[in-house]
């Protein structure tokens, strides 16, 4: 056993340039209107079943916080706007442009290859799989661009590696969606609190590096 690959895989530089770009788009805007800049938190490869403890996040949240809801499959995406506007709640799409209305609450990462662009937009990260029985899904990715990491009770896929990660400070784990919305509120209240979580995830991916090499020379080790 050499470990997770996917933890010496680097973000990709183009999707972290254009996340930035879209966050710095979204501050200059807000400034320009006379407005604070909002915190924006992702909810990263949500799937069927967690959408309902979604919108309990959502009215938990801060409202000024803008939501990138980027589910796992793209096709969810109509199901997911219905939700939303049941739930009165105004939502953009991704693939329409990169432009927020200021009104706006949740802007839909309805495309894929961008998780990386994604993740570098945000202040916090929610591993979705983990609201409903799903077994959750990788934190490493997030973990390299040192973002806070939320995960939810059901992460069976990825015990070991999520239990360090809440050991190590990196993570945080919440019951349901009710909680995962005051905790996203909790940490983007705090300036301190976010760096030093982000720090931590940083540094807990790190200690996972070398994976790739290790197995590489294992099998230079096994054709020679």
């Amino acid at each position: 056993m050499t470990g997770n690959l996917k933890s010496d895989a680097d973000p990709e530089p183009r999707q972290v340039a254009l996340g930035k770009a879209w966050r710095a788009s979204w501050d200059a805007a807000a400034l320009a209107g006379g407005a604070t800049p909002r915190s924006v938190w992702l909810a990263a490869s949500t799937r069927e079943g967690e959408d309902e403890a979604m919108l309990q996040a959502i009215r938990n949240a801060p409202e000024a916080a803008l939501l990138i809801w980027a589910p796992r499959h793209p096709h969810r995406v109509p199901q997911i706007e219905r939700a939303l506007d049941a739930a009165g709640i105004k939502h953009q799409l991704r693939s329409q442009g990169a432009q927020l209305d200021s009104q706006t609450r949740v802007w839909i990462g309805d495309t894929l290859g961008e998780m990386a662009a994604y993740i570098a937009a945000s202040d916090v990260v929610f591993m979705g799989g983990s609201l409903a029985e799903l077994g959750g899904q990788n934190l490493l990715e997030a973990c390299a661009q040192a973002k806070p990491v939320l995960v939810g009770p059901h992460t069976f896929n990825f015990m070991d590696l999520t239990c360090e990660a809440v050991e190590s400070g990196s993570a945080v784990r919440i019951a349901d969606g009710e909680e995962l919305g005051l905790k996203v509120g909790e940490i983007l209240s705090s300036d301190e609190r976010r760096v030093a979580m982000g720090a931590a995830a940083l540094a807990f991916r790190g200690r996972h590096r070398g994976s790739l090499a290790q197995t590489l020379a294992n099998l230079e080790d096994l054709l020679n």
